[in-house]
């Protein structure tokens, strides 16, 4: 609350004026606003690791495997670490489908799942 000071024929006058209400922004675990920032720098650590540049990771379209499975890896570690919908992750890389963001998600198990080469 802040006070309002009017002053006519020598008399001061004090009266309350209510602020503004503040906009509200509705902010889950890590989703909305946070889990894009920390969805942003999953991205940039994948293609910074792998050698691809972030705009090949959000490129629209289909390319080479190896861009294919670095994405299908930040689109899981963006599942696994933020409250992002699968929608939303799927906008952050190009507009893929929800459908898309569950199939890598399930391609990043099958290859947990794999024995290592070598054992």
């Amino acid at each position: 609350m802040r006070l309002s000071k009017t002053e006519s024929a020598g008399i001061t006058t004090l009266r309350s004026v209510k602020k503004p209400a503040a906009p509200s922004i509705k902010i889950t675990k890590l989703g909305d606003i946070g889990g894009y920032a920390v969805a942003e720098e999953i991205i940039r650590t994948h293609a910074m690791s792998s050698g691809i540049t972030v705009t090949r990771l959000k490129a629209p379209g289909r390319t080479s495997n190896v861009v294919m499975r670095v994405r299908s890896l930040a689109m899981h570690d963006i599942h696994e670490q933020t409250d992002l919908s699968l929608t939303e992750i799927g906008e952050l890389f190009g507009g893929r489908d929800h459908s898309t963001v569950i199939k890598s998600l399930k391609r990043v198990e099958d290859w947990k799942e794999q024995p290592a080469q070598g054992d």
